[in-house]
């Protein structure tokens, strides 16, 4: 009994540990994944590889590529294509060689940092989720967490998708999870519901006393996702003097770059010492209400100088 009672509390401290794992509550100081999308028939079509930190309410993500001159390192990709995403305590930021953007964590929605980097942050997310289905198009992991039973898991997930991937509805589904004789989480299954198929994970463990995967496959009629965590390391590492991961951490300052801070009605764009606003780029829609008086206020101008002219010179004339 004794022997039993202690399996049983460190499958419950595996299962604890992965179940924190999935909603950002384990602090990762630094993460380097590889991700292949397949067709059932074992072709692949997509290979990925990028490495990101998460941790105490920061983080970044950026894409790498194998070093054409040594293919067993992984190096950032090209300067066209070096996208660095990233949150700091209090912001927003993407960073490319030729434009940084900044926004306030409260105005986020609809700005580059938001936008631009979702696919960056849906990278970053679905790895951090282990297969397990969230919505994650959000800003933030805590906006789609998912919720544990025990075994069962409940999570809000996109049931029907727009253009360009926009989330149209949403649905609450139940899955569970099984222990393997290890008591480490073997398994996964969870329901289609709308557009979103029925998926099944599979988990694969580099340590017998490790309660996260060093691997997991993500099986759906169509299509078959596999994630291997090719270096993991947990932790925090000291950001206070940075207020988290900023841009200076991963580009050489030096380089001109266009600089654009978002607020929440226009961006601002940074012209040698100044900020110069950036219109047509407006957030918050009623803002947009201004152009209306202002259009029938340039309009009645210009008619007005029309008919000024007009009357002098039919004057003259007379």
């Amino acid at each position: 009994m004794l022997g039993s009672s202690a399996h049983a509390q460190a499958a419950n401290d595996k299962l604890l540990m992965f179940q924190k794992f999935v909603n950002g509550e384990v602090p990762i100081r630094e993460a380097t994944v590889y991700r292949t999308f397949s067709r059932p028939d074992g072709k692949t079509l997509v290979r990925e590889w990028f490495r990101f930190g998460y941790q105490d309410g920061t983080w970044y993500i950026r894409r790498l590529m194998p070093d054409p001159d040594d293919p067993s390192k992984l190096v950032p990709r090209p300067d066209d294509d070096d996208t660095v995403c990233g949150a700091s305590l209090t912001e927003f930021w993407t960073m490319t060689d030729r434009n940084i953007d900044v926004v306030d964590k409260a105005f986020a929605s609809g700005s580059v940092p938001d936008s631009y980097g979702e696919v960056f942050r849906n990278y970053m997310f679905r790895a951090l989720s282990l297969g397990l289905p969230r919505q994650s198009s959000v800003l933030n992991l805590e906006d789609s967490q998912i919720e544990w039973n025990g075994l069962s898991f409940k999570t809000t997930v996109t049931s029907k998708w727009g253009r360009g991937g926009t989330t149209l509805e949403t649905a609450v589904i139940t899955g569970e999870l099984t222990l393997g004789d290890n008591g480490l989480p073997a398994s996964a299954l969870y329901p289609g519901v709308g557009q979103l198929p029925p998926g099944s994970v599979t988990y694969e463990y580099a340590t017998p006393n490790a309660g996260i995967p060093s691997s997991f496959i993500l099986k759906f009629d169509q299509s078959v996702y596999h994630y291997t965590f090719l270096s993991l390391t947990l932790g925090t590492d000291d950001l206070a003097q940075t207020g988290g991961y900023v841009p200076s951490m991963f580009g050489d300052m030096k380089i001109a770059r266009m600089l654009t801070v978002w607020t929440n009605s226009l961006s601002w764009t940074l012209h040698g010492k100044k900020f110069y606003p950036d219109f047509g780029v407006n957030i918050i829609v009623p803002h947009r209400k201004l152009i209306g008086p202002f259009i029938l206020i340039s309009v009645a101008i210009v008619t007005g100088a029309i008919l000024a002219l007009w009357y002098k010179r039919t004057k003259t004339e007379q």
